[in-house]
């Protein structure tokens, strides 16, 4: 089939936009021919996808299963009778999982673990997030690596077109350091609550946007704690007020393959991005000087980061600045977008 009579259709049991592939189906815009939502129940699943069947032509179709609805892809390839592409990222039972639900981690892992077989291996082709992540699903369920891209996450730009992207022009005297995300196993919201205290007296700010009421943890009095949801103009606002951000500061092994969805934020929106070293960011990096990196999760290591970057905010906005033209030239939503399409097309003949 010529590539330019092809489309995508997108299916989920999620709204488009809570997926990691929401970024690729709003950046290829008229490529895409549709995004069909489909119920998560068992028989709804196969109603919903006979109807598709049953409306459309598929003949000039490329079929793309959404993460994280994985499950939908065996039912998908039965019921439409064609080869599916699955945009995993990574495997659900990997997740990270917050710490008031640790009881239960094992029922959930095994449950999505059978889900994450099943897909992978009814799947023509699998997406992944990084190289790492392509590696350990490759080993961990017996896939041949022929089946795996890797494409990155990315960010929904279409979420901040009514506002600027530009580089720091903070003059505040005072350091402002933005932790934005989930309270989980990866987060090492531990470790950066101990460094707010260590650093109480220095000319630093924090700000820590996320999902939970920190009201049980100490922290310091120049840290200030947002705990509720943020519209995308509210987050645009915190990073244009923030000098740089942190990525995640625990020692979780998943870290050695993902890369934080905070990690495209900073970088689009041109904040020096403070993190751990990790293997999957590393290579995310072209000099190294796009990214600060610390030498590990601890507190301490992260207080003296802060405290080099507080005397030298050149540094911090040459990072910004790095980081940004990084995210233009390997990150922007069009560029990986095309990516995606690339996999679809050339894999469906």
């Amino acid at each position: 089939m010529d590539g330019i009579n092809k489309s995508i259709v997108f299916l989920s049991y999620l709204q488009s936009d809570y997926s990691r592939s929401g970024v690729y189906f709003d950046g290829l815009g008229e490529e895409v021919s549709a995004y069909v939502s489909i119920r998560s129940t068992l028989f709804s699943a196969i109603l919903d996808l006979w109807r598709l069947r049953k409306s459309t032509n598929l003949k000039d179709k490329v079929i793309l299963v959404m993460s994280p609805s994985h499950k939908i892809t065996l039912l998908a390839r039965v019921v439409l009778g064609k080869e599916i592409i699955l945009d995993a990222g990574w495997a659900l039972s990997e997740a990270a999982i917050s710490p008031n639900r640790l009881k239960l981690r094992k029922l959930k892992v095994l449950k999505n673990f059978i889900i994450d077989f099943i897909s992978f291996h009814s799947a023509k082709i699998i997406i992944l997030e990084s190289e790492q992540e392509v590696r350990y699903i490759s080993r961990k369920f017996l896939m041949s690596p022929k089946k795996l891209r890797f494409v990155y996450t990315g960010l929904n730009e279409i979420n901040f077109q009514s506002t600027e992207t530009h580089l720091n022009t903070n003059k505040k005297a005072r350091l402002q350091v933005l932790f934005r995300g989930k309270i989980n196993e990866e987060a090492g919201i531990e470790n950066i609550l101990a460094a707010t205290l260590m650093l109480e007296k220095e000319p630093i700010d924090f700000l820590i946007v996320t999902n939970r009421n920190l009201s049980n943890y100490k922290y310091s009095k120049n840290t200030k704690i947002v705990s509720y949801f943020l519209n995308s103009n509210e987050m645009a606002d915190f990073y244009r007020r923030s000098d740089l951000c942190l990525g995640q500061f625990s020692e979780n092994e998943r870290l050695g393959r993902t890369i934080p969805h905070k990690a495209f934020e900073s970088l689009y929106f041109a904040r020096c991005y403070l993190t751990p070293r990790t293997v999957p960011l590393q290579d995310m990096c072209i000099s190294q000087n796009e990214m600060f990196f610390c030498d590990s999760s601890r507190p301490q290591d992260l207080v003296q980061s802060l405290l080099l970057l507080e005397k030298n905010r050149d540094l911090v906005r040459e990072i910004g600045s790095n980081g940004h033209a990084l995210y233009q030239s390997q990150m922007r939503q069009s560029y990986l977008a095309n990516l995606v399409k690339e996999i679809c097309f050339e894999e469906s003949g």
